[in-house]
């Protein structure tokens, strides 16, 4: 007898040959950020970056909040980077103790610089957790509900949305940054909140525009008709579908939170500078580019190092959720 694939004109192995497994929206999005070289190299850079932040301690040669003996006999004075001679002044030629050299208080850049990793990594990440939380709760909520509620939530968002982000946040770090609050994590926690309370106004937006997209297709019409709760359809079913953008929208919060602390810092407002040992968070990149401005002369690898740093960091964050928004595009 005849099999199907006969009568079709087509033998069982070329059939098999041209089917696909069946995958998931999130399997096919991850083979397709695989096939992006530029996004993968991102996440082994910036996986490299988390370990140096979680084991700066072990890693860094010197400890940033407490100078060496040499180091406090060296204050005041730039020693060089390791490959610079200086004849003129011996002391500031370079040695190989202190690789990219010293700053005005006769401590290690290098080591700074691996310290400071941790602050742009919790810099970038936990406002973005608050950041996401706030906009996506008014976001559903606002698309959700519909009526009075939307009307009075969007219009919350858009006075938010109108806000200067930069003068907002220099407002804030300069009328709290003296207080117990503005002093808890060197200022840490008042940058967190001053980035959140102003940025969570585009994910809102976002996600408002999604579920107001999503509560009129068919799935969410047959779970209302065989009397799902409201509850249930907006967790179990709308929210999930919301996920793709959202995962964009955050890869792109991270970054801009890393430059606003570093601008801040720059300009003196950011995170306070501590010399205690105990202190996870003793310095920023931030405050590296602040000083190196005023060296630039005697010891210009401490503002290089740091904004290689920083445009790094940043760039790999972009290329990212430029990889994340190409892979979760349905369109693809």
């Amino acid at each position: 007898m005849a099999t199907a694939s006969n009568v079709a004109g087509t033998n069982p192995a070329q059939a098999q040959e041209f089917t696909r497994p069946v995958r998931s929206l999130w399997s096919d999005a991850w083979l397709r950020l695989r096939r992006n070289r530029l996004a993968m190299a991102s996440i082994v850079y910036l996986f490299l970056l988390a370990l140096v932040a979680i084991f700066a301690p072990v890693i860094a040669p010197h400890s940033p909040g407490r100078p060496t003996t040499t180091e406090l006999r060296e204050r005041g004075v730039y020693r060089q980077a390791a490959w610079v001679v200086d004849e003129k002044t011996p002391k500031r030629s370079g040695i190989w103790k202190f690789p990219l050299g010293t700053d005005s208080a006769g401590g290690d850049v290098l080591s700074r610089l691996i310290y400071g990793t941790r602050v742009s990594m919790v810099v970038g990440f936990i406002p973005m957790i608050f950041t996401l939380t706030i906009g996506i709760t008014i976001g559903l909520i606002s698309g959700f509900a519909g009526g009075k509620l939307d009307s009075l939530l969007m219009r919350f968002t858009d006075i938010i949305f109108s806000l200067p982000d930069i003068l907002f946040f220099i407002i804030v770090q300069t009328a709290f940054s003296q207080t117990a609050f503005g002093k808890t994590f060197n200022g840490l926690l008042l940058i967190f909140l001053s980035f959140s309370a102003v940025n969570w106004a585009s994910v809102a937006r976002l996600v408002r525009g999604q579920v107001l997209s999503l509560k009129e297709k068919e799935f969410v019409e047959a779970a209302e008709a065989v009397g799902v709760r409201r509850g249930s359809i907006l967790f179990r079913h709308i929210l999930p579908n919301t996920l793709a953008p959202i995962i964009v929208a955050g890869a792109f919060i991270v970054p801009s939170a890393i430059v606003t602390e570093a601008t801040l810092s720059f300009l003196g407002i950011g995170i306070q500078p501590d010399t205690n040992p105990n202190n996870p968070f003793p310095t920023s990149w931030g405050q590296m580019i602040l000083e190196g401005k005023s060296a630039i002369d005697s010891q210009p690898w401490i503002l290089i190092a740091s904004a290689i740093a920083i445009a790094s960091i940043t760039i790999a964050f972009v290329a990212l959720g430029d990889g994340l928004r190409d892979a979760l595009d349905p369109r693809q």
